[in-house]
């Protein structure tokens, strides 16, 4: 309900009293933080707009509804809130961490339901860390095929048995012969075993200078073209690498109308085979993440 999938394998919830919500809108949300003090809050994209765009924090901490007569909601005891895949520029994202004071991560595959060992504050922050390797995970992190150093990012693999169950041995799953599970997701494991995911693999570019995610590309393009929403599909070329594609939402991008693909175009000498165009809005699932099968239907 929450558009996270397998919350309950969720190792910082162990033995954690869960609070759901029947109604999924600001005042509800900071009533139930306010009474009940969750360390962690799971949340969609359109509950974390609607306490952004009705919410202020008062000069005594709190956090109260913008023209709300009633006192405001102690939301202190919250010191991480995760959500799906949430294609913002960083910037916001930092707004949304400095309103509630608390770690903003994004999660994509599995590997937050069995890597993720609790709340960590690393030195120096660590950005998109999600937490700390369990003592009974297993992890590798895998490129074209080889095993990658401590720090590289590939596709992270893992190999625990409470993860595991239900999915060893069954045809159709990503299992590997040798035990170890195939997250879909990209990034990588520190030496010292904090967790850094960056992107989905299935959604990450190959381009002949090494792999980039659509993030970085759309990151890129907000700041540069200055347009307040755009995402990156990679298609492919005969040359068997990707190419990105950009498109641009047409609300927020003023003065582009004519000039999008141009402007996508300077962005060759980076990322080569790159193209864009303009499009009314960018269509999102009801979590909020980019339908990415109707931007590559547009095509």
């Amino acid at each position: 309900m929450h558009g996270i999938g397998n919350v309950a394998h969720f190792p910082i919830l162990s033995g954690a009293k869960v609070v759901q919500l029947r109604e999924f809108d600001a005042h509800a949300c900071l009533k139930a933080i306010d009474k009940y003090r969750p360390s962690v809050l799971l949340a969609t994209h359109e509950l974390l707009l609607d306490i952004y765009e009705a919410a202020t924090r008062t000069a005594m901490g709190s956090l109260k509804l913008l023209g709300s007569e009633g006192q405001g909601f102690s939301a202190d005891s919250v010191q991480v809130i995760f959500l799906r895949e949430f294609r913002a520029p960083n910037a916001f994202k930092q707004k949304l961490a400095a309103l509630f004071q608390a770690r903003l991560v994004e999660l994509y595959g599995y590997t937050e339901t069995g890597l993720v060992a609790g709340v960590i504050a690393e030195c120096p922050a660590l950005p998109d860390s999600v937490g700390l390797l369990c003592p009974n995970v297993t992890a590798r992190i895998v490129l074209d095929g080889r095993d990658l150093e401590a720090g590289q990012c590939g596709e992270i693999l893992v190999k625990t048995p409470r993860l595991m169950m239900g999915y060893l041995g069954q045809q159709g799953t990503n299992s590997l012969d040798d035990g170890f599970f195939r997250t879909g997701d990209f990034g990588t494991v520190t030496e010292s075993g904090v967790v850094v995911v960056k992107a989905r693999f299935q959604d990450v570019i190959r381009l002949e200078s090494g792999y980039v995610t659509p993030g970085e590309i759309e990151e890129e393009v907000r700041s540069r073209l200055k347009v307040s929403d755009c995402s990156v599909i990679k298609v492919k070329r005969e040359s068997g690498f990707d190419a990105p594609f950009v498109f641009v939402a047409r609300d927020g991008a003023d003065g582009l109308d004519t000039s999008v693909a141009e402007l996508i175009a300077s962005f060759e000498n980076m990322y080569p085979g790159i193209r864009g165009r303009l499009v009314d809005a960018i269509p999102r699932t009801t979590t909020g993440e980019v339908a990415r099968s109707e931007l590559m239907s547009l095509l």
